[in-house]
């Protein structure tokens, strides 16, 4: 007998590419090849009640492995139960690589399928056997509550049938769930405790390596792999040293050929999943509960786990990955919130005490940087783009030219350098110290030698102190970027930065630039007389000890003092 259903003749057409594009469909080639079984909400709204047989099949794979075969002999099999008994309208629901252990992870067609049970169009279901449609007790006494009122049997194509509108069929399928769940929850203790033993031997997790990475043939340790390795030294440059974003990261990268772990093109969020991986600095994220007990709370992103040594070598240092885990973690941006023009959010109002940063406006075809009015009062300070922006660069490319310039930048933060590197080997130390301790206990209580109340009690404070030191330790590990990087590199590469990495060059070697209101004359006076920048010694620009720069200091202090303002740093470039 033929299997029916009624999107075969619904309209009494083939449905169009049109139709098709709205119809409910799960993301698996199943769906396509058995679509005629999948009913749109609105078929099954209005079918007749009690009219349809539901098949439901899911499987839940292991990582790398297929699962199209297990669910297509599901399907074949209701499919034979279907015909055996006549059973003409039948409907398809398909979980495809969905658990259904996991209470925290929804399964969107046995969802849907208890609504259209809700709704009355369902008369029964069917499917391999119990598992395949619970495995939580809880999940079970929803269901039982649901069909107290109703006749509502499930049909195994691999098991014997049961209802759930009887007491004995309650009785069976409650007894067959518990027995699943201990056999899950023995299966997840294995499975936890040899996770375990590789955390302390230092091998990586188990599924895919890690970009820059590839697994050794027995699958405990990592190789490096060298172009993958470059192309991550040079992400953590860029972001690092130019302020870069992830954005053109990926772009670079998949320009190189590049893909991700799922061989896919990269996007900002795989690039920074990539480039915050502890696995770069030889650690791997372990996030202790769950190997523990089976209802362990949500996992965290790997960046923000406890990290335990790995026996594996570094791509870059773990200062540097600390480094770029304060950068990229620091704020969320959204999409569309960046920077357009170089002067936006940097340059600030000379009028107003507080310095404000300018804003970017559009007037008669123009690009100004102006003020806010509330602020300024009666001197609005708004100022072509172009020219300052013009005159800006041209300071900054001198300076990038400058050997000179480069020395005393740097010589300016090695202190400081210094002192950051020695408080991040403290700090490296006291973490190495708390992580030992944990390991101690942890051996300590699978060993029966200590309670489970007097270990939680130790794990609570380890954590505490781990969160204090890692607050801590992005504060004080917070990078001097461009130090990183010769100025003669970004001189090359200014133009092809994006606004965010050239903002982040501006605002450390020139971090303030003052602008002056202009006045509503046509004829305007010198850019230096009204943009005033000072460099990162505070010195003021330009430079150079003659008359034509005494005259054009005279001039910026006349023009500070219009608007009650002083030249504090002025006179430091004369020392």
């Amino acid at each position: 007998m033929r299997i029916n259903n009624i999107s075969s003749n619904v309209g009494g057409n083939r449905m169009t590419p049109r139709t098709k594009a709205r119809r409910y469909s799960v993301a698996s080639d199943l769906s396509i090849k058995y679509k005629h079984l999948i009913w749109t909400p609105q078929q099954l709204a209005e079918a007749e009640p009690d009219s349809v047989t539901a098949i439901y099949v899911r499987r839940s794979p292991r990582p790398g492995e297929d699962d199209t075969l297990s669910l297509e002999n599901q399907i074949t099999n209701a499919l034979k139960e279907c015909e055996a008994r006549s059973w003409v309208n039948v409907a398809l629901f398909l979980d495809q690589s969905v658990s259904a252990s996991n209470p925290r992870k929804p399964r969107p067609e046995y969802t849907r399928m208890i609504e259209a049970l809700k709704s009355g169009v369902l008369a029964r279901a069917i499917c391999r056997d119990n598992e395949r449609l619970y495995r939580l007790p809880l999940e079970l006494e929803d269901l039982i509550s649901l069909l107290d009122s109703k006749d509502f049997p499930v049909y195994l194509t691999h098991d014997a049938h049961f209802d759930l509108s009887t007491p004995g069929g309650r009785l069976n399928a409650r007894i067959r769930v518990d027995i699943n769940r201990s056999m899950v929850e023995e299966m997840a203790k294995k499975r936890n405790l040899t996770e375990l033993e590789r955390v302390r031997q230092g091998m990586p997790s188990t599924g895919r390596a890690k970009f820059g990475y590839t697994k050794t043939e027995d699958k405990t340790s990592y190789t490096i792999v060298p172009e993958q390795a470059a192309a991550i030294r040079d992400g953590y440059n860029y972001v690092l040293a130019l302020g870069g974003t992830l954005a053109e990261v990926s772009r670079r990268w998949n320009k190189a050929g590049f893909t991700n772990t799922a061989g896919n093109a990269f996007d900002w969020d795989t690039v920074k999943a990539a480039l915050l991986a502890p696995e770069l600095c030889a650690m791997r994220a372990y996030q202790r509960t769950t190997y523990l007990y089976d209802s362990a709370p949500e996992p965290v992103a790997p960046w923000l786990a406890e990290l335990t040594p790995g026996n594996w070598e570094p791509i870059v240092t773990r200062q540097e990955w600390e480094a770029m885990k304060a950068v990229l973690t620091r704020t969320l941006s959204e999409k569309g919130n960046h920077k357009r023009y170089m002067g936006s959010g940097i340059y600030q109002c000379g009028p107003v005490d507080e310095c404000l940063p300018l804003r970017s406006h559009w007037a008669s075809g123009y690009l100004y940087y102006v003020c806010r009015r509330e602020c300024c009062g009666k001197q609005h300070t708004s100022v072509r783009a172009d020219r300052i922006d013009e005159y800006v660069t041209g300071l900054l490319m001198g300076y990038l030219q400058s050997p000179e310039q480069y020395e005393a930048f740097m010589a300016t933060g090695k202190d400081d350098a210094e002192s950051a590197r020695a408080q991040a080997a403290a700090k490296e130390a006291k973490r190495s110290e708390i992580e030992a301790t944990q390991e101690e206990m942890a051996e300590m209580y699978f060993a029966g030698q200590i309670s489970k109340k007097a270990f939680l009690a130790g794990e609570a404070r380890a954590k505490r102190e781990l969160e204090a030191l890692g607050e801590t330790e992005a504060v004080a590990e917070a990078p001097a970027r461009l130090t990183e990087v010769p100025w003669d590199q970004v001189y090359r590469e200014w133009e092809d930065l994006d606004i965010e990495a050239q903002q982040n060059i501006l605002s450390q070697v020139f971090p303030e630039i003052i602008v002056f209101p202009t006045g509503k004359t046509s004829k305007k006076p010198p850019i230096e007389e009204y943009v005033h920048v000072y460099d990162y010694r505070g010195r003021l620009l330009p430079l150079a000890e003659d008359e034509e720069t005494q005259a054009t200091r005279l001039a910026q202090r006349a023009m500070a003092a219009k608007h009650d303002q002083e030249l504090v740093a002025a006179m430091r470039q004369w020392a």
